[in-house]
């Protein structure tokens, strides 16, 4: 049964076509009469220039983390530290709703 592609495979299949289709699609024919003007490299950078992106780059730290609590469990183990170690709920619940002075 066909199933459909990782998000991963999507993005790496659109590069490449926009890296390879560059000529014919993105560039006009006085770009290509330039002197000088390779349409691959031109392709290729304008393909890549996503990744140049500092926010693309904190979008994919911020799920490397997530992945990473998610497998570890560290988030359970944090949330679960004050219960652990506070001794009872009654404890708890008032160091958590009394006032901070």
């Amino acid at each position: 049964m066909l199933e459909p592609l990782r998000g991963a495979a999507i993005g790496m299949i659109a590069v490449t076509m926009v890296a390879i289709l560059g000529e014919w699609v993105f560039f006009s024919p006085e770009q290509l009469a330039k002197a000088g003007f390779n349409p691959g490299n031109a392709s290729l950078a304008w393909a890549l220039s996503g990744l140049a992106n500092s926010t693309v780059w904190l979008i994919f730290g911020a799920f490397m983390f997530a992945m990473g609590y998610e497998k570890t469990g560290l988030g359970r183990r944090i949330a679960l530290l004050p219960a652990t170690t506070g001794g009872s709920v009654q404890s708890l619940a008032s160091s958590t709703l009394s006032p901070s002075c």
